[in-house]
């Protein structure tokens, strides 16, 4: 019985240890897709505006926040 692990780049679909990376990213990596980098990122506690890759929210909240904590 092969052993089952997740997909490192998805983190999402399980495949066995032998395989590099799940069809659907395989696919994706094979085709030179990226559709799912260059969507915009929304704010998980406004629900409105975009936010960048690497931050937690976006600029009016962390003003807000800021704010707040004064």
């Amino acid at each position: 019985m092969p052993k089952y692990i997740k997909c490192p780049r998805c983190e999402l679909n399980y495949i066995t240890q032998s395989m590099k990376y799940c069809t659907l990213c395989a696919k994706e990596i094979e085709e030179g897709l990226q559709e799912w980098q260059d969507e915009p990122i929304i704010c998980p506690f406004c629900y409105k505006n975009t936010m960048q890759p690497d931050d937690l929210m976006c600029s009016q909240c962390k003003a807000k926040r800021n704010k707040c904590d004064s």
